[in-house]
């Protein structure tokens, strides 16, 4: 039977046509045939002889030239050749004649009820043949019946390769002809020697993915059957939901490979859905067929359709899915824009801890521009998918991964704009750096003011401080292009510099001397320094007290020794002697000594303050100086010009503008 099958399954499937249609004997012209014979063919018929093919149609398409007898015997006569030779020509010269006449067509299918027991296969192909013309519901039936014994009898007598060759015929017969059962009854009957024959129990999982995915669930479920599969690979896969799924496809084809993802898919089980399988069901999806290779053509339809895989990990796998696997998915829902499935899969996905590192990663790798990730973002927000901190985590993350491209000043103003407006949100100092320096390189006034402001956080909690000067400086410098930033930057300086201990602010106001360009900030520190050394630890009514009793001091010792414009006051040195001998049980010899110092220190100080006081010019005079000082146009020169102005200031003679800067 093995053999017989071949030139059957070459006969069903190359049928001889004419012009695209099978060949109908009746139609042939008479001219193109000799004249017939009758009583010689009927004679060479009932003696046996061997008649020819041609002759046989020549006699089919004039049987009224014989006689009743004579036409039996050419009916049976070209039922056997057919029948052994498989010709289509002559099956369907038969067969068209058993359509037009009943008593005909109940002899004639009465010799292949006996012959198809005995030769199924030509029964089939004859059949067959008379299918391909046009369906007719007679001929249906018979053709189940051929099919089902045919596979009888080669499960029972042939080997594997016998009963896989009539599956796939059955298999790959048109949906009209109803053989689905037929093909699932066959399945069953060739089940039981798949069992110890590997190469079958592999050709039915084939089979079956390609033509019938009902009659592949039994076998799935056939544990003896999955044990006898001689690929350790494919075994694991459809057993185990293990091993490699891609390398499936290389061996199987696109069919094979589908269904064991959607069979580990349906167990949610997730060591074949690999990334690089996500990629190839993706690209199965989206490949058309004509382009697509035999191993990529896609047979199988449901659960195991690419785009019901995709679907089901898209609404289920964010609970069961590799990070890896869930990471891909995102990716390929942005390339291929199906922004949709990009949101579907992220909100299952809000819970988790590594939502921020899976969406950036998925929107760096898609390539999607910057205007593109910004609203995919904004719509996570929207949806309540992701929060406002995640939003700026997202931002940080995709800033870094595109390595602060200029490009990026977009997402980079989105970022500003979100922490400027909402101070409880973090950002890492790395961002803010990077910000501020291409918001210096691009001019961008809104990301420079935000990020500085933000910078100035990051300073104070720097304890170290040759780190904090050097902070400090990159910020001044980085700020100087803007008015609003540097301003503020100043601003905060002054408030950090009143605020730190004595210690602290001598160690940085000796950093900055020996930094270029940062003579404003130490100015600063140096200021507090001598207004702390002033004032020192009195209350400024306290200091009001000292002040006064000084200028008292001060006041009298003018009053009684400096000349004046009337008349100049005499000294005579033997009575100031006398007076403080006089008194001079008030002293101790110690107190003496320390007045005595602190005399000539005080006329020395005195002297140098009057040599670093603002010395009117040629044109300006003391009291244009003096009225200067006092308002706070001119900058003080000395200690003498300090006490001017900072009586100007606490007599409200200055600006209040320039007051408050």
């Amino acid at each position: 039977m093995q053999n017989d099958l071949i030139p059957m399954v070459r006969m069903a499937e190359h049928m001889p046509t004419e012009n695209g249609h099978p060949t109908d004997p009746h139609t042939l012209p008479a001219s193109d045939a000799p004249s017939l014979d009758a009583a010689a063919l009927q004679d060479a018929l009932s003696a046996g002889d061997d008649v020819a093919i041609d002759l046989l149609k020549r006699a089919l398409a004039q049987p009224e030239s014989f006689s009743d007898d004579g036409r039996a015997l050419l009916f049976k006569r070209a039922l056997d050749v057919a029948l052994e030779t498989r010709d289509a020509d002559l099956a369907l010269m038969i067969a068209r004649l058993m359509d037009s006449d009943p008593e005909l067509d109940a002899l004639i299918w009465g010799w292949l009820v006996q012959r198809i027991g005995i030769e199924p296969d030509a029964v089939y192909a004859f059949v067959r043949a008379r299918l391909s013309a046009d369906t007719g519901e007679r001929w249906l039936p018979r053709l189940h019946a051929a099919a089902s014994t045919s596979l009888q009898v080669a499960t029972a007598d042939g080997d594997w390769m016998t009963v896989l060759n009539w599956l796939k015929l059955i298999g790959r017969e048109p949906a009209a002809y109803g053989l689905s059962e037929t093909f699932t009854r066959g399945v069953r009957l060739a089940q039981p020697r798949a069992h110890t024959e590997p190469e079958l129990a592999t050709a039915l999982i084939l089979i079956t993915v390609k033509r019938n995915q009902a009659a592949l669930e039994a076998l799935l479920h056939d544990a003896a059957l999955l044990d006898a599969l001689p690929d350790d690979n494919l075994r694991a896969a459809l057993g185990d939901h293990e091993g490699d799924a891609v390398a499936l496809l290389g061996v199987y084809g696109a069919d094979v490979f589908l269904v064991v993802l959607a069979l580990a898919t349906r167990d949610q089980h997730a060591a074949l859905i690999t990334p690089s399988a996500v990629e190839q069901v993706w690209a199965l999806r989206h490949t058309p067929d004509s382009t697509t290779s035999t191993l990529n053509t896609v047979h199988v339809s449901g659960e195991f359709a690419p785009d019901a895989l995709i679907a089901v990990w898209i609404d289920q796998g964010a609970g069961w899915l590799a990070t890896d696997t869930l990471a891909a998915l995102l990716r390929l829902a942005l390339m291929h824009r199906e922004d949709h499935l990009f949101h579907r899969l992220i909100h299952p996905l809000r819970e988790r801890g590594d939502l921020t590192a899976l969406a950036g990663d998925a929107l760096f790798r898609a390539g999607r521009g910057v205007n593109d990730v910004l609203a995919l973002i904004s719509q996570m927000v929207a949806n309540s998918d992701i929060s406002a901190q995640g939003a700026v985590d997202l931002f940080a993350g995709l800033l870094r991964a595109w390595d602060w491209s200029k490009t990026t000043v977009l997402m980079m103003a989105q970022l500003a704009r979100a922490i400027q407006y909402h101070p409880e949100l973090t950002v890492e100092p790395d961002v803010l750096w990077h910000m501020l320096e291409i918001a210096a390189d691009a001019k961008e006034d809104l990301i420079a003011r935000v990020a500085a402001r933000r910078l100035t956080a990051v300073l104070e909690s720097i304890d170290d401080d040759a780190a904090f000067v050097e902070s400090a400086a990159r910020l001044y410098h980085k700020t100087a292009w803007n008015p609003g930033a540097r301003g503020w930057f100043i601003a905060w300086w002054r408030g950090f510099i009143r605020a730190q201990h004595g210690g602290r602010l001598v160690k940085l106001e000796k950093a900055l001397e020996s930094r270029k360009n940062l003579e404003e900030l130490r100015a600063v520190a140096a200021t507090v320094l001598a207004l702390r050394r002033l004032i020192g630890k009195r209350t400024l009514e306290q200091f009001a007290d000292a002040i006064g009793e000084t200028y008292d001091m001060l006041q009298a010792l003018s009053a009684a020794f400096d000349p004046d414009a009337k008349h100049s006051t005499p000294f005579d040195a033997l009575t100031v002697r006398t007076e403080l001998d006089a008194r001079g049980d008030e002293l101790t010899a110690h107190t003496r000594t320390i007045l005595a110092n602190n005399l000539k220190a005080l006329a020395t100080l005195i002297a140098d303050m009057g040599d670093n006081r603002s010395k009117p010019g040629l044109v300006r005079r003391s009291d244009d100086l003096d009225r200067s000082l006092m308002s706070g146009d001119q900058a003080p020169g000395g200690a003498v010009d300090v006490l001017k102005w900072l009586s100007g200031y606490l007599s409200r003679a200055q600006d209040d503008d320039e007051a408050n800067v």
